[in-house]
């Protein structure tokens, strides 16, 4: 009776065994598409032909019901953190030279993840599952290192002390990390960044082969901030066109363009006061600064209200308007 009942329960075992591995192998083949898929709709192209496209909808109550259905299905997916696609901003594509295309992490901490993408790559970044705990490893990673004195002499000479960074790196969960700490990061890292705050600008370049207009032989990469959405974007010169060279020429130009009209700030203790005490600065300093930024220093008296044979009067900006005025301009 034993003997019946074990053979009994052995074959069942042996077809929920067989009927597993069915289900497992039909599991991993699944998940097999939809990687393929996965890389098929991120790539640029795909998503470019998908901009372009006009969806027709129906006037009918149907088509209405659909159009409100899909809107919703998108409103859904901009909330939904983790979603790669709603993490992706292009920019237009154009035939200028200083056209680029920017990438914007949807993180809280912006900064930190641009930062993170030119540290491990794009791809890295879209197939994180948990955002918050890789960001946490890499913080935790990054002071272990610089606690055994890597890089120790580059952060000493840019007066980046352990402390500072530690407290900038581990601090930084409500407001994310400063563009202090992003030049202490570029510098431990080893990578180039160009940093654009809305008019005004600041090269973390730690290597000396970056820092030119026309030859620079490093690969440089470009954070901005966008302030109408209060998001960091990167932009890397290699992810610009089929060709490194091309994209190496399209960053080159937009750092030569940036130079001539922003303001370079001193420092990055704070770079919502981008400007020094106006005691600082000679009333040719200011003049200077506001040319550069396309600003005017005269103001056109027009009298020609009161004397129609009187012609309009220009008189200088004093040195406070003229810093007023910059400082307006930067922010």
């Amino acid at each position: 009776m034993a003997e019946s009942l074990n053979a009994v329960v052995k074959t069942h075992l042996v077809t929920m065994s067989e009927q597993y591995n069915i289900y497992a192998n039909a599991i991993l083949e699944m998940e097999e598409k939809i990687k393929s898929l996965k890389q098929i709709m991120l790539s640029r192209d795909f998503l470019n032909n998908v901009r372009d496209v006009n969806m027709a909808v129906s006037p009918s109550n149907a088509g209405m019901d659909k159009k409100k259905e899909l809107k919703k299905e998108m409103k859904k997916e901009t909330k939904t953190e983790n979603i790669v696609l709603s993490n992706i901003e292009l920019e237009p594509t154009s035939t200028d030279a200083t056209e680029l295309s920017f990438f914007t992490p949807r993180q809280k901490d912006s900064l930190f993840w641009c930062f993170n993408i030119i540290a491990n790559g794009l791809s890295c970044y879209e197939y994180e599952k948990n955002y918050f705990t890789a960001e946490q490893e890499f913080k935790v990673k990054t002071i272990e290192r610089i606690k055994k004195g890597e890089n120790k002499q580059i952060l000493k000479e840019h007066k980046m002390s352990k402390n500072m960074i530690e407290s900038g790196l581990m601090g930084s969960k409500s407001s994310g990390i400063s563009p202090k700490i992003l030049y202490a990061l570029s510098l431990f890292y080893n990578v180039n960044i160009f940093y654009v705050y809305k008019n005004t600008y600041y090269e973390m370049f730690s290597n000396a082969s970056a820092d030119s207009d026309t030859n620079a032989t490093a690969k440089i990469h470009i954070i901005k901030f966008n302030p109408e959405t209060n998001y960091y974007s990167v932009c890397s010169s290699l992810d610009q066109g089929e060709v490194e060279g091309e994209g190496k020429t399209k960053i080159l130009e937009y750092i030569k363009n940036s130079r001539k009209t922003c303001l370079e700030l001193d420092n990055l203790d704070d770079v919502n006061k981008p400007l020094r005490p106006i005691t600082t600065y000679s009333l040719t300093d200011l003049v200077n600064i506001a040319a550069k930024m396309n600003i005017l220093d005269t103001h056109i008296l027009d009298e020609s209200s009161r004397n129609t044979n009187t012609k309009k009067k220009v008189k200088s900006k004093t040195k406070s308007e003229l810093y007023t005025e910059i400082m307006e301009k930067c922010l």
